[in-house]
């Protein structure tokens, strides 16, 4: 139980590490295309 919850959590955390960046990087480049009309 203790291992499918370990690799389960390692799969969260490196999903998040991958999807979080990229979600950041096109809101910024959202943003800065809105910012220059």
């Amino acid at each position: 139980m203790w291992e499918m919850l370990d690799t389960h959590g390692l799969v969260g955390i490196y999903a998040a590490s991958l999807l979080i960046p990229f979600s950041l990087v096109y809101f910024i480049e959202r943003i800065s295309d809105w910012w220059q009309g």
